[in-house]
């Protein structure tokens, strides 16, 4: 659920990947798209291709990994720090709040 409010808060929703497999024609479209919201339902490949994300959000491992070059960018201040924290235990408690 959290995915389509990230869309949202653009007001694009051509933005939203919900599920990539990160076969050869979904990285195309994402490489191309430039900015996207994308879901993946392995994080392992996802995260070893930092090239395609500046902030993932892996909810099975409960953590926030922020691509190398973009740290400067998405320096966390306490708010973010308090809405990941948020959206991280509520996936862990299997809560409906997001």
């Amino acid at each position: 659920r959290v995915l389509p409010q990230l869309a949202w808060a653009r007001q694009n929703w051509s933005i939203l990947r919900p599920l990539v497999n990160l076969n050869p024609t979904e990285l195309s479209d994402l490489e191309s798209s430039g900015v996207y919201c994308a879901g993946f339902l392995e994080s392992s490949g996802a995260k070893s291709r930092d090239d395609l994300y500046d902030l993932l959000v892996d909810a099975s491992a409960r953590e926030v990994t922020i691509a190398e070059h973009a740290k400067e960018d998405f320096r966390m201040g306490e708010l973010h720090k308090e809405v990941a924290s948020f959206m991280l235990s509520s996936t862990a408690e299997g809560s409906d709040q997001l």
